[in-house]
């Protein structure tokens, strides 16, 4: 007799049924629950009844649909042992003729999330250990959201996915047990935070998550995460093109100090340059961002942290003429950006200050005297 394990009524039973004169047998199937025995045993409800059941001496299969749920109910039963008798006979030990199936389907149940501690900001790759239990042990799908500081909810990336395959909604075939069992979504939020469909960049924020898990007919109840820091701005990278500067001669007014600067996030940045002579140390700067910028501004701290004053550059050049239909109060015309000071666009003109200094004009003087006599 085989009982596959059945997560939804009805449940197949098949048997094969051996005779050699081919006699028609009586056929009773019934069943026990685990800790249960035979005389415990109730009758299968089935579709069709089991008298007169035909056999022959090769023997002869039936297949059965067993409607369990009516029974047993839809929740997960380990254990149940099917007994089928021929005939009255009730020897299930020399005759093979029993099985023990599990039937039924719980929900999986998400136990525990744990997340980076609220004290430290978590960064890059998150590792996120989670606590599963399903009482079949049937693999699931795995849910893992993150909250955006707007309030929408979008799917966390797990790690290790090439950056042009999408992000899938579930993690599928999670192990489960039925005593809990711990897998680790480890979360791409460098990722999350660079190529979201929401700006993420620049934004100090404290996220939740959100983690459910299927297996394919029932969801869990949703477990959602304490808030944690995400530290989502990436540190920019600077480079000092130093052989420029060592072949550099101009000791006279100013020195030009080459730099690569880069940023992730594109965001604007600060760059604080201090210098040294030889043999002695550079002053510490201040850690705090605020306290560095008070001290930018103040001439007599940047002097004390020997940070470097920058020179600054002009360009010379003549207001032209706009052509019709652009409003001079919107557009300026440079044509000195053309030809002579077009250099000037390497440096790039966003954020630059415009000067117009007003014409001056002599004014004609008259000589008057008196002639003395």
């Amino acid at each position: 007799m085989v009982v596959p394990a059945a997560r939804t009524s009805p449940a197949s039973v098949s048997f094969t049924l051996f005779d050699a004169e081919a006699d028609p047998a009586r056929v009773r199937l019934r069943y026990f629950e685990e800790g249960d025995s035979l005389q415990h045993s109730v009758d299968l409800l089935l579709g069709d009844p089991l008298s007169d059941v035909p056999t022959n001496r090769a023997g002869e299969p039936k297949t059965v649909e067993w409607d369990f749920g009516a029974q047993l109910g839809g929740a997960f039963k380990r254990g149940v042992t099917v007994v089928v008798t021929v005939n009255g006979e009730d020897d299930l030990v020399s005759l093979g003729n029993a099985t023990v199936v599990n039937l039924g389907n719980d929900a999986p149940e998400v136990l525990e999330v744990g997340v980076p501690d609220a004290s430290s900001e978590a960064t890059g790759l998150v590792a996120i250990p989670i606590l599963l239990r399903d009482s079949g042990g049937d693999p699931v799908y795995l849910e893992v959201l993150f909250e955006h500081p707007s309030g929408v909810w979008l799917p966390a990336r797990p790690a290790g996915l090439p950056p042009g395959v999408p992000t899938p909604p579930a993690l599928s075939g999670v192990a489960t047990d039925a005593d809990g069992l711990t897998t680790t979504f480890v979360w791409d939020s460098a990722f999350d935070v660079l190529n979201s469909v929401l700006d993420l960049s620049g934004v100090e924020a404290n996220v939740r998550l959100r983690v459910t898990a299927c297996d394919g007919l029932l969801r869990s109840a949703i477990l959602q995460t304490p808030a944690f820091p995400l530290d989502n701005n990436l540190p920019p990278s600077l480079r000092l093109l130093d052989a420029s500067l060592v072949t550099n001669a101009d000791e006279r007014a100013g020195i030009s100090i080459p730099l690569s600067v880069t940023d992730a996030e594109r965001d604007p940045i600060d760059v604080v340059v201090q210098w040294r002579l030889v043999g002695s140390a550079f002053p510490p700067l201040p850690t705090d961002p605020s306290a560095l910028r008070a001290a930018l501004a103040d001439p007599v701290l940047r002097r004390s942290l020997q940070i470097v004053s920058e020179r600054p550059v002009l360009h010379d050049g003549r207001v032209g003429r706009l052509p019709a239909g652009l409003d001079p109060l919107r557009h300026v015309r440079l044509p000195e950006l053309g030809h002579d000071e077009i250099h000037a666009l390497a440096r790039g003109l966003a954020g630059r200050v415009l000067e117009f200094p007003r014409p001056l004009v002599p004014r004609p003087v008259a000589a008057r005297w008196t002639e003395h006599v």
